[in-house]
């Protein structure tokens, strides 16, 4: 749903990616995490397909699709070494997670980096490098918070968790809250009384009927998905159409 959400278009895809290497899954959610690959309860079932990437069997776990990156002489308590030494301190924290500059995408380049002298597939940063729309950046402050959540749970001193200790999100923002079925629609902010005048505001409608509308919208003032009923159509600057 991110790319025609955040910038109206069908052909981009936004990913959550993880290394999958020594036998873990290890990604970023406002910590660094290892866990049992895939992160099913934390990010739902991985992708088999995509248009723009090659998608295989993993030689670790053949029932799991992967883009195969190759192959490291990096050992698994060096890249240890490298995670606590060069990643965790700067990879620690809600505040410091951010969908354009600082996410899971980021972490995965990095390590790709280190144990293949390569980073990950320019795809996978697409809608990091061009997603400096008015949509994207009126969602930044709530997806940095959900995806960045997951650091508010528990763990060991080495924040390399079990998957049995991590939870989906933080327990403040959950998955449901999100903008949710419905067409996506990006409405005149003044217009539609959520916002300033000329401000683009993301939404889904809820009903239509006799030139109004109700629709589910992200409040960037408060950080949450909210309601408002009654908006008039004529507030709806553009229709995301598949």
């Amino acid at each position: 749903w991110a790319g025609p959400l955040l910038l109206g278009r069908f052909d981009l895809e936004a990913f959550h990616s993880a290394v999958f290497v020594y036998g873990s899954e290890y990604w970023y959610g406002g910590k660094v995490f290892r866990t049992d690959p895939p992160a099913t309860k934390q990010f739902g079932q991985p992708i088999k397909s995509s248009p723009k990437l090659t998608l295989e069997p993993s030689a670790a776990k053949p029932e799991l699709n992967v883009v195969r990156m190759g192959y490291t002489f990096v050992t698994h308590n060096e890249f240890l070494q490298f995670l606590q030494d060069k990643v965790i301190k700067r990879y620690t924290g809600v505040e410091g997670y951010d969908l354009l500059t600082h996410s899971c995408n980021h972490f995965s380049d990095e390590c790709m980096h280190f144990l293949l002298g390569r980073g990950v597939p320019a795809h996978v940063l697409e809608l990091q490098q061009i997603a400096a729309s008015p949509s994207a950046l009126a969602l930044r402050p709530y997806l940095n918070r959900y995806l960045g959540g997951f650091s508010q749970n528990g763990g060991g001193g080495d924040q390399l968790l079990d998957d049995s200790d991590i939870h989906a999100g933080s327990g403040s923002l959950k998955p449901e809250e999100m903008l949710g079925a419905g067409a996506v629609v990006v409405l005149d902010g003044g217009a539609a009384g959520i916002g300033d005048e000329g401000s683009c505001v993301i939404a889904t409608i809820l009903a239509e009927k006799d030139g109004k509308c109700d629709v589910k919208y992200f409040d960037e003032a408060e950080h949450k998905v909210a309601t408002k009923t009654g908006v008039p159509l004529k507030a709806v600057q553009r229709r995301v159409q598949k």
